[in-house]
């Protein structure tokens, strides 16, 4: 079965039934899955909000996952994307944010870490990577100290294949959430959260870390998804597409 879901400024979209719930609080969504020669360019956002992310030394192109074609970051070539700050993407209150990952080669011993979204500023922030020989972190940063949750059920290291990871902050209790695949939930108490005021990345964070490996369909939303909507977005493994 379908249904119909109407954005601001793109539209009505057809999807599967029971999946229109992805649409409310839905602040962006980037493919990443832009094609052509290079330069290749920009990841931009289908939701309607313009939240383009600019490109830094061209990021190519590898097979995708929910789409034919995704973005490829080779760590040596510090290939990333970036936007100013936004205070829509910048946290501080309930989000979920998504995204799939294929890595290349495997994050060796800290500091070789892997990140593959970063909205920080030094003091206040949040990010997600692969850190000391593929842990699966997010990492928020509060005043004075930051504190870093793990998905402890990830298998680090693992090359070749596609992964999806989600993270989510409830406000109302601080807690932090981790989860890979649709798996175990982790969470953390991670002390009261103010929003980042520090540029956002895709493939990097501030001091650098590079990705190595492919990034694709990444979202935030301004709420906390329900489990059954988790568990849409992972959809048997075969992912979620708008």
């Amino acid at each position: 079965m379908v249904a119909t879901h109407t954005i601001t400024a793109t539209g009505t979209v057809t999807v599967m039934d029971g999946m229109c719930s992805l649409y409310d609080g839905l602040v962006a969504y980037w493919p990443l899955d832009e094609t052509g020669e290079a330069p290749i360019g920009d990841a931009y956002d289908t939701m309607g909000e313009a939240k383009t992310f600019t490109q830094g030394n061209d990021p190519g192109t590898a097979a995708g996952k929910t789409y034919a074609t995704a973005r490829h970051f080779t760590k040596t070539s510090t290939e990333y994307f970036s936007r100013a700050n936004d205070a829509d993407l910048a946290g501080g209150a309930d989000f979920t944010w998504m995204g799939w990952f294929y890595l290349d080669t495997s994050p060796g011993e800290s500091p070789n870490y892997y990140m593959m979204w970063a909205s920080e500023s030094g003091v206040t922030g949040w990010n997600v990577g692969l850190v000391d020989n593929g842990v699966l972190e997010a990492f928020f940063q509060s005043i004075p100290d930051g504190t870093a949750i793990h998905d402890s059920s990830w298998v680090g290291n693992e090359t070749g294949a596609w992964h999806l990871v989600i993270v989510w902050y409830n406000d109302a209790t601080t807690t932090a959430y981790i989860s890979t695949d649709n798996g175990e939930a982790h969470s953390l108490d991670v002390a009261e959260q103010a929003a980042s005021v520090g540029t956002h990345y895709i493939g990097r964070q501030a001091g650098g870390q590079y990705m190595d490996g492919r990034l694709q369909s990444f979202a935030f939303w301004n709420r906390v998804l329900t489990a059954g909507e988790r568990a849409a977005l992972w959809n048997s493994g075969n992912g979620w597409a708008i």
